[in-house]
């Protein structure tokens, strides 16, 4: 007997039409595409380590001041996509004889502002220090330290700054200078007479331009007087350095 299939016969393999294949080509999913933020500062690579230049402005908004006590400034960097370097400011008294005024760690376009409320007590057991802490290693730090001048029964300004630098102060006759000493503990830097008070606005003679000669992380800057009686107040000017341009 010979049985015939109602079905029709199905071929071995199936090769769609033209029409079927750009049917479902029509219907293929369209490709999507996805934005991915650009990080603010590129990621760090040793292409990226180049050192970038950075200059504090105090007066320009980079600092904020939290206290009479301390402070913190976001510097960026010259070069582009160069991560910013931070600078926490920290001060701390040897004695509660040491008053920080309201004024204290103040920026403005005169610089950063150091000052003892009156009555001050002589003697470098009553100092303030001011410590820079760098977010990471900087070179060829440039500041000046200005206003350093006396007043006879008020005040005499003492300096003294940490780490291995150079530093100019101006000329005062033949080989004189306004300031004298070399700014450290036992040779602080001071005015050469007991009363001489300068404009606040930094006067050169009362100027000593500081430049350190090796990479520094932290600088820390010691502050008294030698006579007592009024009130003493210096200001820092801008700092300027190179650092890694990658944090």
């Amino acid at each position: 007997m010979t049985l015939t299939s109602s079905r029709p016969a199905t071929p071995d393999s199936y090769v769609p039409s033209r029409r079927t294949v750009l049917r479902a080509a029509a219907w293929t999913a369209p490709a999507v595409s996805v934005a991915v933020a650009v990080p603010a500062y590129a990621a760090c690579s040793p292409a990226s380590t180049k050192p970038s230049s950075y200059a504090l402005s105090w007066g320009s908004g980079v600092y904020t001041r939290a206290s009479a006590a301390s402070g913190t400034a976001v510097v960026p960097g010259a070069a582009v996509g160069a991560q910013p370097v931070s600078v926490v400011v920290t001060s701390s008294v040897s004695s509660s004889r040491v008053n920080r005024t309201a004024q204290n760690l103040l920026a403005s376009s005169q610089g950063l502002e150091l000052h003892h409320a009156s009555p001050i007590v002589a003697g470098r057991d009553h100092r303030q220090t001011v410590t820079f802490t760098f977010s990471r290693s900087v070179s060829g730090l440039t500041f000046s330290i200005k206003d350093v001048d006396s007043s006879q029964g008020g005040w005499w300004d003492r300096v003294e700054l940490t780490g291995a630098r150079k530093f100019e102060v101006a000329p005062r006759g033949r080989r004189n200078t306004h300031i004298l000493g070399s700014g450290v503990q036992g040779a602080p830097w001071y005015y050469y007479d007991s009363d001489t008070v300068l404009p606040n606005s930094g006067d050169s003679r009362g100027t000593v331009t500081v430049t350190y000669t090796e990479p520094v992380s932290s600088i820390s800057l010691v502050y008294w007087t030698s006579v007592g009686g009024s009130n003493q107040r210096i200001w820092l000017s801008d700092f300027s350095f190179t650092a890694s341009s990658c944090a």
